[in-house]
């Protein structure tokens, strides 16, 4: 299973419902990777703008290769593109890590 998981499609971050009786089931696709082995996994909560995706992606990535741990690398990414975009664009804000 590798380390990070960076699930770049609509809705690849959202969970089954959380609560009672659901303790140690797998709740999404985030959960069945993690439950697997991934030490990481980054995933959206809706849907995604292409053009967005991959900017986030590129900026992710940049920062990992500087050095950056990934909950660093994707708080930069959403950053950048929330400047380059605007805030009120909310592509940037689909992005959540589990791990």
């Amino acid at each position: 299973m590798p380390l990070l998981v960076f699930s770049n499609a609509c809705q690849t971050g959202l969970t089954g419902p959380w609560g009672p009786g659901r303790e140690g089931r797998v709740l999404g696709l985030s959960g069945a990777f993690l439950v697997s082995g991934a030490r990481f996994y980054v995933g959206t909560q809706w849907e995604l703008v292409d053009g967005i995706g991959a900017r986030v992606a590129a900026h992710f990535y940049d920062s990992l290769v500087r050095g950056a741990n990934v909950g660093a690398a994707l708080r930069a990414a959403r950053l950048r593109v929330a400047e380059e975009e605007g805030e009120a664009s909310l592509g940037w804000a689909t992005y959540v890590l589990y791990g």
